[in-house]
């Protein structure tokens, strides 16, 4: 009951903490606002993808590709599509096999290239001051999707050759984007794969970094914050 009580009173400070986090009007009537609306919106974005996915038995795979998202507004967005191409480079797990053991698997698979769409949810947002001289705005978010793993079915034989498969996969992640402009922006990403081959499930963890470009189409206009309006022109009129 105790714990009950404290719990309580710490949600009812927090309401309370939030419904008065707005400061008074200043003279000119303009509001100004403790919680600053988000001021990098626009509605389309196409992005350079890279990253590394060590997770594989057999391979280091580098992906490299592009992605497109469309925005609904500051905190929904979907990911229409991503579409990267996997370099490989074999780990040497095969070689200790065969010289410790004298063998190796049957077969093994080779991930070559991903299509991919997800759910965006982007319910975070803030920014840093860098050194005391700069802001740094950013957003913190969460994915879900899936789409299609193409690869190939390697055979160790070296004479049966390879055959190309494709396999569902399901997608799901986080990921934080640091905004250099209106325009530009830098994202880290953490992507969970499970793939479903040959009849087993393959769970592999993808490290991203992404090169973002947002932009509006035709005479659309991006959302805008007034009180940094104002405050410019002031900055401007001094």
């Amino acid at each position: 009951m105790r714990r009950f009580v404290i719990s309580l009173i710490l949600v009812i400070l927090l309401l309370v903490t939030i419904g008065h986090g707005y400061s008074e009007e200043s003279a000119t009537d303009e509001p100004v606002f403790a919680i600053q609306e988000k001021i990098f919106h626009k509605y389309h974005e196409l992005a350079f993808v890279t990253g590394y996915n060590g997770g594989d038995d057999f391979y280091h795979i580098y992906p490299l590709g592009i992605a497109y998202t469309f925005h609904f507004d500051d905190h929904i967005s979907w990911e229409v599509a991503r579409i990267y191409g996997n370099i490989s480079k074999e780990k040497d797990i095969l070689k200790k096999l065969l010289d410790n053991f004298g063998a190796a698997p049957t077969s093994f698979y080779e991930s070559k290239y991903q299509i991919l769409t997800h759910l965006v949810y982007r319910p975070f947002y803030g920014k840093d001051s860098v050194l005391n001289k700069t802001i740094l705005n950013h957003e913190t978010y969460f994915y879900a999707g899936g789409g299609f793993d193409f690869y190939n079915e390697n055979f160790s034989d070296q004479v049966t050759g390879s055959k190309s498969k494709t396999s569902q996969l399901i997608s799901m992640g986080a990921g934080i984007k640091y905004f250099i402009n209106q325009s530009f922006n830098v994202a880290f990403e953490v992507r969970d794969f499970l793939t479903y081959r040959g009849g087993e499930t393959v769970n592999t963890v993808w490290f991203g970094v992404n090169l973002g470009f947002r932009f509006n189409l035709g005479s659309r206009q991006s959302y805008s914050d007034e009180t940094i309006s104002i405050l410019n022109g002031y900055l401007k009129d001094k």
